[in-house]
């Protein structure tokens, strides 16, 4: 069965007739709402060595076991079943992509990104604006 959580939402500070009373005494109201459990306890057997590690990771990226549990669970249900199943068309461009790689058959991101950039035609010096006819007095 789910638990119950009872949160406090906010404090308002009741009104004594038309003007709120400011001494020592205040009066607050508080408004309450009632949340069921959104998640489910799951107990997990690890050996010794596994829960040491965990807890160094844990330690260090200062999380919780349950965000670190929920993340490589995440992971792994990515890397095993995908959303979406490539077609034999995309599978065939991976593995031709990744032999091209192999062989040094490929194009480094940063010249990739030069190529696709906007031409300049060359700096040249900058050009002072002409005066106006009204500042040099003529026209």
């Amino acid at each position: 069965m789910l638990g119950v959580i009872e949160w406090v939402i906010s404090f308002e500070m009741l009104d004594k007739g038309n003007k709120c009373e400011y001494s020592n005494s205040k009066y607050y109201q508080v408004t309450t709402i009632t949340l069921m459990r959104t998640t489910q306890i799951m107990t997990v057997s690890l050996p010794p060595a596994m829960v040491r590690q965990c807890e160094e990771v844990r330690k260090r990226e200062s999380r919780t076991r349950s965000e670190l549990v929920r993340e490589a669970l995440r992971t792994y249900f990515e890397s095993r079943y995908p959303a979406v199943e490539p077609t034999k068309a995309e599978l065939a461009a991976l593995r031709r992509g990744r032999a091209a790689f192999r062989r040094e058959d490929s194009v480094s991101l940063k010249n990739f990104l030069n190529e696709l950039a906007p031409r300049t035609h060359g700096t040249r010096a900058k050009r002072l604006p002409k005066a106006s006819a009204k500042r040099s007095g003529t026209r």
